[in-house]
């Protein structure tokens, strides 16, 4: 944790007048499927003490290893079987839902990845019965716009579709004409200025900072036992091949998963770029299997982003550099929208039993604005109750 943020526990909204908060939970795709599972128990438990005026967003690779496979797949079985059980962790909740693919649910970036979100999107929404819940439509790259609340709206991006070369979706998705991957950037770029005056979360599968796996930090044993990072118990040493290995995903990525990628590298670039002069935005992903936060760009209204990728998998992660925060998981974070304009993140590591989830960091986002005039409807009932379970 970065010194700045110690001592986050006695820095706390001044506002009572809570909004609309988002729940962000990524890397679903691995979950347990008898009822145990103590991420979607804690989540759903969490869901109950809020009304219309929330959101969930699963962050990608909602289903691993590779998506929904087709009806005659051998794996089918399964993977029905874990999304089922997150689909019913959120089915009695009365906010709003949303699902964006990472690349596992483009079958793990190769040859099918098309038709592997396609399905997905066909069921989940079949399943919940709400209208556009699995976003952006169609394999297209979006961005596809929510209007959350009243001066708060969210932004979904497909970033896997830039980033693969498999086959995706191309021309007229109803909002932009898409022709090539920075179409993607174009069509996000406009849609950002359009909403100046918001503020405005986006919402896409890979983090644009990291220090984990994909961001090139590895654990100790990765230099002197590299094959453990794929096979659990490959015990085998190969200190200068593991040494090689680890400097290699940090400056050049292995494949576009890692952030050194030159082609991740250069979705990262531009996204930063176009985020940049937006003074109220937040960027969330999922991907590493861990909890982090980080800002940049302007001094007086830097950018966030957040990765909650800890749904149901926990892999390294490394403090310092340029995060505030880092933790592993399990775990997921939540977004809170005050009346007086201020916004609040908050990170929540789950037990393993299940029981209250453990709030391990709070930050202020957004600043209170002293003109700021709230939403003229801000839903039903007193602010929303959410106990403070440290």
């Amino acid at each position: 944790m970065a010194e700045s943020a110690h001592g986050w526990q006695e820095d706390a909204p001044t506002s009572d007048q809570e909004v609309y908060r988002v729940y962000l939970v990524g890397d679903v795709g691995a979950v347990q499927t008898d009822g145990t599972d103590p991420v979607l128990g804690t989540l759903k438990k969490h869901l109950e003490l809020v009304d219309e005026r929330a959101a969930v967003v699963f962050l990608g690779d909602n289903l691993y290893c590779c998506g929904l496979p087709d009806s005659m797949d051998p794996g089918r079985a399964d993977a029905e079987a874990r999304l089922r059980a997150i689909l019913g962790a959120v089915d009695h909740f009365s906010g709003r839902i949303v699902f964006v693919p990472g690349n596992h649910d483009w079958n793990s970036s190769r040859p099918g990845g098309l038709e592997s979100v396609a399905r997905q999107e066909r069921y989940v929404e079949s399943y919940l019965n709400r209208g556009d819940t699995f976003l952006p439509s169609d394999g297209y790259p979006g961005p596809a716009k929510v209007k959350l609340a009243d001066g708060i709206t969210l932004l979904a991006i497909d970033t896997e579709w830039y980033l693969t070369d498999q086959a995706k979706s191309f021309g007229d998705d109803g909002r932009n004409d898409i022709r090539e991957r920075d179409d993607l950037l174009t069509g996000l770029a406009e849609e950002i200025r359009d909403e100046e005056d918001e503020r405005l979360l986006i919402v896409g599968h890979h983090p644009l900072m990291s220090n984990g796996q994909h961001g090139g930090h590895a654990r100790a044993r990765d230099h002197l036992f590299p094959l453990t990072r794929f096979w659990k118990n490959a015990y085998v040493p190969l200190p200068l091949i593991g040494t090689l290995g680890v400097l290699y995903v940090r400056y050049l990525g292995v494949s576009e998963q890692d952030l050194a990628h030159v082609r991740y590298r250069r979705l990262s670039t531009a996204l930063k770029r176009i985020f940049r002069d937006h003074e109220r935005l937040v960027y969330a992903a999922g991907h590493e299997h861990s909890l982090q936060y980080f800002q940049s760009g302007k001094d007086l209204h830097p950018n966030h982003f957040v990765v909650s990728g800890a749904g149901s998998k926990s892999s390294h992660v490394a403090g310092g550099g340029d995060a505030i925060f880092t933790a592993t998981g399990p775990g997921y974070s939540t977004i809170h929208y005050y009346g007086d304009g201020s916004t609040w993140l908050s990170f929540w590591r789950v037990a393993a039993d299940g029981n209250d989830p453990i709030h391990v960091f709070r930050t202020r986002l957004h600043a209170a604005e002293q003109n700021y005039e709230p939403p003229a409807e801000t839903g039903p009932g007193d602010p929303m109750d959410h106990p403070d379970y440290t």
